[in-house]
C-alpha cells in the first residue's frame, strides 16, 4: 500500500492499536532500522513483548518455597526427609538448597502447584507434623515414626 500524501510504500500491520511501517520501499520498510520501520515499531517490542511474558509464565510455572523442619533426632533423619519431599511427583521441580543444624532443617524447593498440596503431601507420612503452610512456606515437625495420624 503507497501512502498517498507522502509517496512512501507503507506497511499496515493489524495490532491494536495499528501500527504503521514507513520506507521508500517495502525492503526498506521491512529491513531499515530508523524509527518508523519494522525493526524499531514491530520487531523490538514484539521481541521485549515476548521475552516479558515468557519470563512472567516461567515465574508463574514455578516458584521457591521453603520448607523448614525442627525436631529431627539427626542427619539421617533429614535425609530421610528430603528424599521424601525429592521423590514428590506432583508439581515439584527440584530442590534449590538445604541445610541441616542440630535437629533443624531447610529445604528450598521449586514447586508448581499450590503450597497447600505440597503441606498434604508431607503431611501424609505419620512422622511429619505441619504446623504452618502459606504461598512461600511450609513449616513441619518431626513427631517420629510411631505417631499414628487418625483419619
Amino acid at each position: 500500500m503507497t501512502q498517498e500524501l507522502t509517496g512512501k510504500k507503507v506497511l499496515f500491520v493489524t495490532t491494536e492499536p495499528p501500527v504503521l511501517i514507513y520506507g521508500h520501499s517495502m525492503e526498506q520498510a521491512v529491513c531499515g532500522n530508523t524509527v518508523n520501520q519494522f525493526q524499531s515499531r514491530v520487531a523490538k517490542v514484539l521481541v521485549q513483548s515476548f521475552w516479558k511474558e515468557l519470563d512472567k509464565l516461567e515465574r508463574k510455572a514455578s516458584r521457591t518455597v521453603r520448607i523448614s523442619i525442627v525436631g529431627l533426632p539427626n542427619h539421617n533423619a533429614f535425609m530421610a526427609f528430603r528424599e521424601y519431599v525429592k521423590n514428590i511427583c506432583l508439581g515439584m521441580k527440584g530442590i534449590v538448597s538445604e541445610r541441616y543444624s542440630k535437629g533443624n532443617g531447610i529445604l528450598t524447593v521449586r514447586y508448581t502447584e499450590k503450597s497447600f498440596y505440597l503441606a498434604s503431601i508431607i503431611e501424609y507420612k505419620s512422622q511429619y507434623k505441619i504446623t504452618h503452610h502459606d504461598w512461600e512456606s511450609i513449616d513441619v515437625v518431626y513427631v517420629g515414626k510411631e505417631h499414628e495420624t487418625s483419619i
